[in-house]
């Protein structure tokens, strides 16, 4: 069954908020013995978290990564692959010098964390404590070896904190061109306006409509195409009215070669300087910048 969930956008400020500020590094050393890593056998599960926010993957049968709240998920596994390799890079630390006890950089009972599990049952987990007072990074240490205090890099943190909804696999939308595209029509409620492609030229209404300057901004928008991210996987009821999706600003609505596409435009968001969109008949909700959104909104139907 589906877990349906809205995104956390406080988790990064939650995350600073647990982690805090701590002292500066000290020069770090290189280590005398040769450390543990991850890579010594296949990584099966991770687990990590940035204080307010956890999530949980694991390898299925056919060794692809899945959130394990709703395995339906479309993951896309590279931002997986990511967290494993981060903890190869925090193996490979080297550890600060004269480091005081773990409880001095916060790491005693730290919510951050990162879990690696192997494929021959064993597991690390690495804590992240305070922020260094340079703002470089935060101290760091694992259970394998919980007194070897290092300094991991400010952008390990951003990961911990990353939206479930930010490693979705996302629809493909590139690759379209004037040899690709049959039909272009254009919706805004009751109206619409179709252009057909035919001999090298865009037509609408019998019309030879291809110097017109929204005609090529149109076509150079759609050749442009992608979306920014996922904001809402299988949405609640109400997500899409939210999002201005219930009854859409503009729908584009694409006959190619071989199958068709439609993208629904809702909302202007704000801060992200976006569009929610969706795309055919999938109810996931996205972001799309660009010219394209806007151009289709504001499409003089008739024009």
């Amino acid at each position: 069954m589906r877990t349906y969930r809205y995104i956390v956008y406080a988790a990064l400020a939650a995350a600073v908020l647990l982690c805090g500020c701590g002292k500066k590094a000290p020069e770090p050393v290189e280590p005398e013995e040769p450390v543990p890593t991850v890579a010594t056998e296949e990584s099966q599960s991770v687990l990590c978290s940035d204080g307010s926010m956890t999530l949980r993957f694991r390898r299925n049968d056919e060794d692809a990564w899945q959130w394990v709240d709703d395995v339906s998920f479309p993951l896309d596994g590279q931002y997986v692959d990511q967290l494993v390799e981060t903890a190869r890079e925090l193996d490979a630390l080297a550890p600060v010098s004269g480091a005081e006890a773990p409880e001095a950089y916060g790491l005693v009972g730290s919510r951050c964390y990162l879990t690696v599990s192997r494929s021959d049952g064993s597991e690390v987990t690495y804590y992240l404590g305070n922020k260094t007072e340079d703002g470089s990074g935060y101290y760091c240490n694992s259970t394998d070896d919980e007194k070897r205090i290092r300094v991991a890099p400010e952008r390990v943190m951003a990961q911990l904190g990353r939206s479930i909804y930010d490693m979705a696999l996302l629809p493909d939308l590139s690759g379209l061109t004037a040899d690709t595209i049959k039909t272009v029509t254009i919706i805004r409620g009751d109206a619409s306006d179709q252009l057909t492609l035919s001999r090298g030229k865009w037509m609408q209404g019998g019309q030879n409509v291809t110097e017109q300057a929204h005609v090529q901004q149109l076509v150079g928008a759609l050749e442009n195409m992608s979306l920014l991210r996922c904001v809402d996987y299988a949405p609640a009821s109400g997500a899409a009215a939210v999002c201005g999706l219930d009854a859409p600003q503009a729908v584009l609505r694409l006959e190619l070669d071989k199958k068709e596409l439609t993208l629904s435009v809702g909302g202007y968001n704000e801060a992200e300087k976006a569009y929610f969109v969706t795309v055919d008949e999938d109810p996931t909700i996205y972001l799309m910048g660009g010219d394209l959104p806007a151009l289709l909104v504001g499409w003089p139907i008739g024009g």
